[in-house]
């Protein structure tokens, strides 16, 4: 307690000091000072030249050189010599303690071929108080640092556990065979034990993986636990991910730790999906995202190509990535669906999720009209049969999982099989539907330009500008109404007029009426008029006609752009 671990030390302290500390009495400091005496010493000695030294610090500094030769001494004179990791240990702490003690301390440390045993269990079998035991450890381990111990088989013991990589503990005896190292049932905890009672610099630790200790470096252990952490998360937000996103997300490195991979395969809670190990997921998340969309695909159809759910699970805006076809049809393997040796994945009966109201109503649409459709049909069974919010159609337009994109504004529902021919028919009913928009000059002239307006063009206050009016008025226009009164600005830029939504709302647009504008030129005004088919034949008669010869693909492009999504 008083720091006493040279003799040095020891002399400047006085007896009244001694007789103060825990279990010395006054036989005790009798023995020490006739044995002080035999050397000429005495307690409260006064040295004034005299500096402590860290004698850990010492004994590093003794070169490799002279260590080895003090080992080969040793064992010439049968003081070290060992045939095994326990007997090796045996044989040095035996140099320091004998008979009751001896026996305590191995049991303790668990080098005598038991497990460890705590300070309570081990008093117990010795009739000792807790705190006994503890004392006898600690006077025990001060007489073993005392000087340096050669030791080679434990040093070749942490050698091969410095190298192994994460290990579960209860591998170590297999890890010690491989490397030659004799040992007779002795245990990961008691290696390190030995390790710190010795003063040899360990670089693994032990802690627990899934509840069974693992044997690592410590910064393993921690890539480890934030490598768990991040798996769970990315469970819950993308269903499942690779070693390679992991490692990225965790150091912006894309180079797969072979540690992380070994450190993963022990954490129980870890499904890998592919032969290589490579793609994973946890089993912990209560949510994951990704089956809940394949979830949600099972409930309106019970068999779909793995290639197609792919397409379908890709859909909604908040998931960042899908996994490859065959490990998507692993992820659905590993949740109770089955897969055919067509690569389709069936479910059978179909699951039973909530689809909610805005995509219940477009599987309704499908349902009642068949597939495909056109994107004009979906949005007027879906707005004037189910209600639904133009706003709503066209934002789920773009994310549904539940049908599919067959071609620019022609949709089908997942799992369906469309006839030949009909994606076609679709088309042409497309083309047939839309109305190109014209453009020309007035007599006065002003630039014109006439267009059919969609629901999708009324909700966003844009529509597609014919190349002949973008190349002359684009910029900013103010906008006036027939009467002259000044709303505000619309802007012409990259084939789009934008900025319309105001007016079209005073003017009560509606889906299949047309708007006419009127650029003039010299004022830096535009005039807006919304109206139905005779507002076309307004135009016309302005002179100048010309049609667009391109259908107008706007409102496609526009809404399927999750960045200017309505």
């Amino acid at each position: 307690m008083l720091g006493a671990e040279w003799i040095g030390d020891l002399v400047q302290i006085t007896e009244a000091e001694l007789l103060r500390l825990p279990n010395t009495g006054r036989k005790t400091v009798s023995e020490i000072k006739d044995t002080l005496g035999r050397y000429g010493f005495r307690l409260g000695m006064h040295l004034p030249e005299w500096k402590h030294i860290d004698p850990a610090r010492e004994r590093s500094l003794v070169p490799n050189g002279i260590r080895f030769a003090l080992s080969r001494l040793e064992a010439k004179t049968g003081e070290s010599g060992a045939v095994t990791l326990q007997e090796e240990a045996h044989n040095v702490v035996s140099k320091v303690e004998q008979g009751r003690n001896l026996k305590l301390v191995l049991t303790l440390w668990g080098m005598d071929g038991t497990p460890r045993k705590t300070l309570e269990e081990v008093g117990q079998t010795h009739a000792m108080t807790r705190e006994r035991v503890r004392q006898i450890e600690a006077k025990t381990i001060r007489n073993l640092q005392a000087r340096w111990h050669e030791l080679p088989l434990l040093d070749a013991a942490l050698s091969a556990l410095e190298r192994c990589g994460p290990l579960v503990a209860d591998d170590v005896a297999t890890v010690l065979k491989e490397n030659s190292v004799p040992a007779e049932a002795i245990s990961a905890s008691a290696i390190l034990k030995a390790a710190e009672v010795f003063e040899r610099r360990s670089a693994v630790a032990i802690s627990s993986i899934s509840s069974r200790p693992v044997v690592a470096r410590p910064e393993v252990l921690e890539l480890v636990r934030r490598a768990t952490l991040e798996l769970r998360r990315t469970t819950q937000s993308s269903g499942c991910t690779s070693l390679t996103l992991l490692q990225f997300g965790l150091s912006g490195n894309i180079l797969i730790s072979s540690d992380l991979r070994q450190g993963l395969e022990m954490v129980e809670e870890v499904v890998w999906l592919d032969a290589e190990r490579t793609w994973l997921y946890s089993k912990r998340p209560v949510r994951n995202r990704l089956f809940n969309l394949v979830e949600k695909i099972f409930t309106v159809a019970t068999r779909v190509h793995v290639n197609e759910l792919r397409q379908a699970v890709s859909r909604p805006h908040r998931v960042k990535y899908v996994p490859p076809a065959d490990v998507l049809s692993a992820f659905c393997t590993a949740h109770g669906l089955l897969k055919t040796s067509e690569n389709e994945i069936v479910s059978a009966p179909a699951l039973n999720a909530d689809l909610g109201d805005l995509d219940g109503a477009f599987v309704r649409a499908f349902q009642s009209l068949g597939s495909p459709l056109t994107r004009e049909e979906l949005e007027d069974y879906c707005i004037e049969e189910e209600g639904m919010k133009v706003s709503s159609f066209f934002q789920r337009l773009s994310y549904c999982p539940l049908f599919l994109r067959l071609a620019s504004g022609v949709y089908a529902l997942v799992g369906t099989r469309v006839p030949a021919g009909s994606v076609e028919a679709a088309k042409r009913r497309i083309r047939d539907d839309r109305t190109p928009p014209q453009h020309g000059w007035s007599p006065d002239g002003r630039l014109w330009v006439v267009v059919r307006l969609s629901r999708a063009s009324i909700q966003s206050g844009a529509f597609f500008a014919p190349s002949f009016v973008n190349e002359h008025a684009e910029g900013i226009w103010r906008t006036t109404l027939t009467d002259g009164r000044e709303i505000g600005t619309v802007e012409v830029k990259q084939g789009i007029v934008n900025g319309l939504r105001d007016e079209f709302e005073l003017l009560a647009a509606d889906a299949s009426d047309f708007c006419l504008l009127k650029f003039d030129l010299t004022n830096n005004k535009v005039s807006v008029q919304v109206g139905g088919p005779d507002l076309q034949d307004q135009a016309t008669e302005l002179g100048g006609a010309n049609e667009e010869t391109e259908l107008d693909d706007f409102e496609e492009s526009y809404t399927e752009d999750g960045d200017r999504s309505i």
